[in-house]
């Protein structure tokens, strides 16, 4: 009987597992010695960066400088601004005598004065006595004055002004109808009469009017004369019997045109 041959399977090359391990090792070692390398290096570049900086700081520190104390500085004052000077203007030059011009005589024409317009003003009268009371036949003496004294008035316009003053000198009443003043135009003899005060008047004993029975004087005046020229003015009275006195002294008034 033939005897089967046994078949001996030859096992695959396998690598030892102690070579497994120790190739592991190896990589690990070299992977730590490189990140170990490296970390050293960037410790190393830290180190000189840092040691530069505070070689600088120290270097810098160790100079010593001169520093003042700071000083109150003043403010800044108000300077004036430079102003323009002006240019030198050129000096004229000599004139020669040869260059002047001879004087020559210059005509001059005065014109005659333009004829003054006349205006009437409040001219004082000269100084005259101070007027004593006049008339007086039945016991009644009056002065008679101007207001403002003077003796010119503009026609159609100005008012003449005057004052009336009477005074009874009897122990009894005196009636009268009418009281004013007589103005006489002495070119033409033309004559108007201003009535003051009219109706049934009377003065007491020993009083003065003609205002009321004895209110004293009385200023009155007429409104404006027309007609230029020179005039007389009469202080009148009319007794109630129609008998006409003058009291006081009469006075002269001139009337003049006026243009303004």
């Amino acid at each position: 009987m033939n005897e089967i041959p046994e078949i001996h399977r030859e096992q695959p090359d396998r690598l030892p597992i102690a070579a497994i391990v120790v190739v592991a090792i190896l990589v690990i070692t070299g992977i730590g010695l490189v990140g170990f390398a490296l970390f050293a290096g960037q410790q190393d570049n830290e180190n000189r960066a840092i040691s530069g900086t505070v070689s600088a700081v120290l270097a810098f520190t160790s100079t010593p400088t001169d520093t003042r104390l700071p000083t109150n500085t003043l403010p800044p004052s108000n300077t004036p601004k430079p102003t323009d000077t002006p240019a030198p203007t050129q000096t004229p030059a000599p004139i020669k005598a040869s260059d002047t011009p001879r004087p020559t005589s210059t005509r001059t024409r005065t014109s005659a004065p333009a004829a003054t317009r006349v205006v009437p003003t409040d001219t004082p009268a000269p100084p005259t006595a101070t007027p004593k009371p006049a008339g007086g036949a039945r016991g009644i003496s009056g002065i008679f004055s101007l207001c403002a004294g003077k003796t010119q008035y503009a026609a159609k316009i100005e008012r003449i002004c005057f004052r009336e003053f009477i005074r009874n000198n009897t122990d009894t009443t005196i009636t009268y109808k009418f009281f004013g003043v007589k103005y006489t135009n002495t070119e033409s003899g033309a004559v108007k009469l201003h009535n003051s005060w009219m109706g049934d008047l009377k003065i007491g004993p020993n009083c003065t009017g003609p205002t009321d029975v004895c209110g004293g004087a009385w200023e009155d005046g007429i409104p404006n004369i027309d007609t230029p020229g020179t005039y007389t003015l009469e202080m009148l009275i009319q007794y109630t019997d129609g008998t006409f006195e003058s009291l006081g002294s009469p006075i002269t008034i001139t009337v003049v045109n006026y243009t303004p």
